[in-house]
């Protein structure tokens, strides 16, 4: 009876010794490459703060440049020498016009508070504009800020939850990105609307996506701002067991990207343009006479 009792203590305490030696492991192997990342990030992000000053410096030279402007004298005029009663009501009439339209410019004019925040908004959309053709410089700037995340939820050994939704909004942005902008299920029904090419001779239509490469690279960027932000806040750390987390993710990832594969293979559409094929006439293999 003994023998008996003492068994299933003896096997729950090694179930939760190797428990405990694979959270050991996997938290090891986690710290390990979150370094190695930092190593690695290090040396991008130096390239791509030069390439930034260096776009900051070319603007401000341009604005600077574009805000000269010549000025030119007005030409004065002579003052008459006669005066009449009509021209006295006259003057007088204009300087009360003139007060009421400097109180009614003065109501529409807006506030320090909204010109301070649309001067931002000007420049944050100047700066925008600018990146845009830059896509490898824009995706290394996410990448950076991603690493800054993981580092320091590593190092804080918390904040699990707020990962575990932020990669879930990737996961979002990420299917929206492969989908096409019209739904070729909807087009079954209506013959006459357009048809995404099955065929090589058939004419060339790029790939339309629901979710724009540039707009896929601010809202993915925004969110990792935000994440970054949560950290810094308590409210957020809710204590988890992660492992759990990241086995659901890699679950829904499978099973998201197996249903989207199956869309693709239905339909018959490739998610990436490869290049516009470029048209070439025959070879000439005529022979020319000379006159």
């Amino acid at each position: 009876e003994v023998i008996h009792s003492s068994t299933p203590a003896a096997n729950e305490t090694s179930a939760i010794e190797t428990v405990e030696k694979m959270a050991i492991e996997a938290k090891d192997f986690v710290v390990e490459s979150a370094s190695s990342l930092i190593h690695k990030v290090g040396e991008l992000m130096r390239q791509a703060m030069q390439t930034l000053q260096e776009l900051m410096k070319s603007d401000d030279k341009s604005v600077n440049n574009s805000t000269v402007v010549e000025e030119t004298p007005a030409p004065k005029r002579k003052p008459s020498k006669k005066k009449s009663k009509k021209s006295a009501l006259d003057s007088r009439l204009t300087l009360t016009r003139g007060k009421m339209e400097d109180s009614s410019d003065l109501r529409d004019q807006p506030g320090v508070v909204s010109r301070f925040f649309s001067s931002i908004e000007i420049k944050y959309q100047y700066y925008l504009d600018r990146l845009t053709p830059f896509t490898s410089i824009r995706w290394l700037i996410c990448l950076v800020f991603n690493a800054l995340f993981v580092a320091r939820m590593v190092y804080l050994q918390g904040f699990y939850i707020v990962t575990y939704a932020l990669y879930i909004y990737y996961l979002n942005l990420f299917l929206l990105f492969l989908t096409p902008s019209i739904d070729p299920q909807l087009m079954d029904d209506d013959d006459d609307g357009p048809v995404l090419p099955s065929k090589g001779n058939e004419e060339f239509r790029p790939f339309m996506r629901r979710l724009p490469e540039f707009k896929f690279w601010h809202s993915a960027l925004k969110a990792c701002l935000f994440a970054i932000g949560c950290t810094f806040f308590e409210f957020f750390n809710v204590p988890v067991f992660w492992p759990i987390l990241v086995l659901y993710f890699i679950i829904l990832f499978c099973l998201t990207m197996k249903r989207q594969i199956m869309h693709m293979i239905k339909y018959r559409y490739i998610p990436f343009t490869v290049g516009k094929p470029k048209m070439a006439g025959k070879e000439d293999s005529g022979k020319v006479v000379m006159g």
